[in-house]
């Protein structure tokens, strides 16, 4: 689950431009495919052993970019073609191949904006080589609409950092939007001013440790700065003449590869087939090394990632192997993504670019999770947002369990999980969580982004195999039911469902 404070993994290695190449066979690899037929998706051992390998040590707490997830994907891909999914419309052999690369701040950097200036030390730069540049410049507001970018011709668009009455995630979301939208007005640069409540020191120091960027979208040169309380911002109108001056050098860009894995249903029901379930985790963690996460030791830095997101990834793969055979009425696609990790990049790739086109895709269902500090539920990220609770209900029923709503409202869980870029193209969408009472719990605590979150005598197997039934059983009677699902009405996202779907 994404973190608002990430402390990313110094581990990176560069990685060829294409799918992930095959890994020396490993034992549970082998073992899987040899169980490819005849054999029960949600036998407890299975799942077991499918969670141990992806949750051992062999794989370095699959980061985006490294050799682990790349073994993680190959495992994946086996997985799905051995149960019989077939390869999605425009995947490469099960792979929706995404060009990341690690990023370290420039050398040296230096801004200023009318009369205020930022160094090295105080501004952090997303986007951009080396530029040396005087310009004029044109305020665009929050800068979220293409039409406030019609000043902005060979100028330097400065916008107000995020969106009208939204936080740090939604700011980070925006971003790449953003400077899309300048660099297609013709502005020379994009500065955004940052003063979300948020301590500027604490998103600078994440957004100025090495990170994974996607290489797409234009290139243009693109900062945050701070702004405190929005006093440059506010200003702007008694500054019609402002210039900004941007210098920058030596940063440092190492190209990397990571794929979404894409497997695909045919549903059995010729008036449904054409309607497709997503089903969605990522199967990404944070890594290894002693300063991306809690808990490391000289005898144990590895971020296994067991709970976050194991569970989830494992509980994808059953509904994949699960649907396969009983080939519900709608399409469906199982979708494992990337570089949620890393600020939910492998699915705003996947929306961005779709393998099914949105306006065909009528849910997207994701699993994902912080852990479990409760056995006798599963909790629901999103609960009351759309019209399959009593789906989730029932099939929460089948496994022995009981439903919960987001037990932390204040964590903004719905917005920093996969599930968000759907809802933003306007999919409805939720997330399926592992039973919380209190993400405050020592039971989340204990293993969180931990050393600690590996496969030991402390994880609950019946608990995790009641988990995956009721991921599976709900997958199922959403691909099946009569009617399509649909935002609940006033809902954040329901305007943008009723654009996407043409007010079906």
């Amino acid at each position: 689950m994404l973190r608002t404070s990430a402390l990313l993994v110094l581990l990176a290695s560069l990685a060829c431009a294409c799918a992930p190449a095959p890994v020396a066979e490993d034992d549970a690899v082998a073992s899987a495919e040899a169980q490819s037929v005849g054999f029960d998706p949600m036998d407890e051992q299975r799942l077991m052993d499918a969670l141990r390998y992806l949750a051992s040590d062999e794989l370095l707490g699959r980061r985006t970019g490294t050799p682990g997830i790349d073994s993680a994907a190959v495992f994946l891909k086996r997985r799905f073609e051995a149960a019989g999914l077939v390869s999605a419309p425009g995947a490469e052999d099960f792979y929706q191949t995404i060009p990341f690369a690690f990023v370290r701040q420039p050398l040296s950097l230096a801004i200023s904006v009318g009369d205020q200036s930022w160094g090295s030390n105080e501004a952090v730069l997303l986007r951009g080589g080396e530029v040396v540049m005087d310009a004029p410049v044109a305020f665009v507001g929050y800068g979220t609409e293409a039409s406030d970018y019609a000043e902005a011709v060979g100028k330097v668009a400065v916008a107000r950092a995020g969106t009208p009455g939204g936080g740090v995630s939604e700011a980070l979301s925006a971003a790449a939007d953003k400077r899309a939208r300048a660099a297609e007005a013709g502005a020379d640069g994009l500065v955004e001013l940052y003063a979300l409540p948020v301590p500027w020191a604490r998103i600078a120091g994440f957004l100025s440790r090495e990170r994974l960027a996607v290489q797409d979208g234009p290139d243009l040169l693109h900062a945050w700065v701070p702004d405190a309380e929005g006093a440059l911002a506010d200003s702007f109108a008694d500054m019609p003449e402002a210039g900004a001056a941007i210098a920058t050098s030596g940063l440092r860009m190492d190209a990397a590869v990571s794929s979404n894995v894409a497997g695909f249903i045919e549903g059995r029901d010729p008036a449904l087939k054409d309607e497709v379930v997503v089903l969605v985790a990522h199967y990404d963690h944070v890594g290894a090394g002693m300063t991306n996460g809690r808990g490391a030791t000289r005898a144990d830095s590895i971020f296994n990632g067991a709970r976050d997101n194991g569970m989830g990834t494992v509980a994808l793969l059953a509904a994949a192997e699960t649907l396969a055979q009983e080939r519900p009425r709608r399409s469906v696609l199982a979708l494992a993504v990337t570089a949620e990790e890393e600020g939910l990049l492998g699915s705003r790739y996947y929306v961005a670019n779709p393998l099914i086109p949105l306006e065909e895709t009528v849910f997207a269902f994701n699993t994902d999770g912080a852990g479990y500090s409760v056995t006798d539920r599963v909790s629901i990220v999103g609960l009351g947002r759309t019209s399959v609770d009593p789906l989730l209900e029932a099939a929460a029923a089948e496994a022995g369990l009981d439903l919960g709503s987001d037990p932390a409202p204040e964590q903004g869980l719905f917005d920093r999980s996969d599930n968000v870029n759907f809802a933003r193209a306007g999919v409805p969408t939720l997330t399926f969580s592992p039973g919380l009472d209190s993400f405050q719990s020592p039971a989340i605590a204990q293993y969180y982004h931990n050393a600690a979150d590996e496969v030991d005598a402390s994880f609950d197997a019946a608990y995790f195999q009641r988990f995956v039934t009721a991921y599976v059983a709900s997958a199922l009677r959403i691909a099946d039911a009569d009617e399509r699902p649909t935002w609940t009405p006033g809902d954040e996202y329901a305007d943008e469902g009723e654009a996407l779907y043409g007010g079906e």
